[in-house]
């Protein structure tokens, strides 16, 4: 251990040492927040654009409640919404993951009773990828809700059942008698400010790890390593206190930059601290991770360079980093890359996502990273050896 702690420290003092290592991982991802969130905040700014109508998955659970829901076929309807009907929540909930519909609605049982007797009644949506496609979806499906709690204020007035489905065709009403639960969101949206702070610091965290792996592999080619094993230090101890030491400066690197952004930029990125701390501990330890993987396979510190550069580069693009709207391809591509398990889970923390939302985005990551860990756990030998 105290080998370890040793080496720990060298590797961070070396680096807080050096001028490159403060303008490189702090000042530079946030003057890119600074100026990305601002060059581009029109970009999240949904209110004058055309959209196509949304494909929404509709499922009716049972023939009384539908109805309520068939002024969502209507043709003044039919220019933002394309509703297609699914058997069950979960095919609906399978074709929204698969990107086949862009928002989901759930009728559930029992509904209309729930309405004409003036009970507390629910509709479950399930918002898509696409913040300006939930925009519209939300904008229509609200305004048929208005019109149900007219339904249920007529019903509870008259105390005739049969009055309520007929004032679902009526004009909009005031007030809410009708719960709609968001399973996955808060209904809240992300500005461009917040959607670029996480991908930068997502970058920018795994650059962090490139400068690890540039550490090994230059001294690998001046032999240093070598050197070391003349003493009594074992190949294991010099990665552990590498990539130890890396991590740190990973961690401090998030902290500074998350806490700069909501204090200065006034950025919010959730009150849930030990999700956000995490996130940010599976991003850093997969950094360090591809580090030693591509200090194993690169020959040289310039083919390390080229092949972690190419990864984070086209990680950082197929997850949406330089641009959100990539066309469905690359998108699709995208979901299989580290990065974007990595950004949507702070979207998420931003949102204010449910826990289970967060929690399954987090694993996804969690293995991920565990995944690579172990590929550098095997390759860590060739790592730190010359042959």
């Amino acid at each position: 251990m105290r080998t370890i702690a040793t080496l720990m420290r060298c590797e961070l003092l070396r680096m807080l040492r050096t001028r490159e290592t403060f303008w490189m991982l702090i000042v530079l991802p946030l003057v890119l927040i600074f100026i990305l969130g601002n060059a581009l905040s029109g970009y999240f700014n949904y209110e004058d654009q055309l959209v196509d109508p949304v494909e929404v998955g509709l499922v009716v659970s049972d023939e009384s409640s539908a109805g309520f829901a068939e002024p969502l076929r209507s043709e003044a309807v039919a220019r933002w919404l394309n509703v297609r009907d699914y058997e069950d929540r979960e095919r609906m909930l399978k074709a929204l993951e698969r990107g086949e519909i862009g928002y989901g609605v759930v009728v559930p049982e029992h509904f209309a009773e729930m309405v004409m007797n003036g009970r507390e009644a629910f509709w479950e949506l399930h918002p898509g990828p696409k913040a300006e496609r939930n925009l519209v979806a939300e904008s229509v499906i609200g305004e048929l809700l208005d019109r149900i709690n007219l339904a249920q204020s007529v019903a509870e007035a008259l105390g005739d059942p049969r009055a309520a489905e007929a004032a679902v065709r009526a004009g909009g009403a005031e007030g809410s008698f009708v719960t709609v639960t968001l399973p996955d969101m808060t209904g809240r949206d992300y500005s461009a400010m917040q959607y670029y702070a996480a991908q930068m610091l997502i970058m920018f965290l795994l650059y962090a790890g490139m400068a690890a792996g540039l550490s090994i592999a230059e001294e690998r080619e001046a032999r240093t390593l070598d050197r070391l094993r003349a003493a009594p230090v074992m190949p294991v101890h010099v990665l552990a206190g590498k990539m130890t030491g890396h991590g740190l400066v990973g961690i401090g690197q998030a902290i500074v930059i998350i806490a700069f952004t909501r204090m200065f930029y006034g950025l919010e990125w959730g009150d849930r601290y030990g999700y956000l701390l995490a996130a940010s501990l599976f991003i850093v330890a997969a950094s360090v991770s591809l580090a030693v993987i591509a200090a194993a396979l690169a020959p040289n510190t310039r083919a390390l360079q080229a092949i972690f550069m190419t990864l984070i580069l086209g990680m950082t693009f197929l997850s949406g980093g330089f641009t959100p709207e990539l066309g469905e391809p690359l998108e699709r591509l995208g979901e299989f890359t580290f990065s974007f398990w990595a950004s949507q889970s702070f979207i998420h923390l931003m949102l204010g996502s449910a826990d289970a939302v967060v929690r399954e985005h987090l694993a996804v990551l969690g293995s991920a990273s565990a995944g690579l860990f172990l590929i550098a756990a095997l390759l860590g030998r060739k790592a730190v050896s010359h042959e």
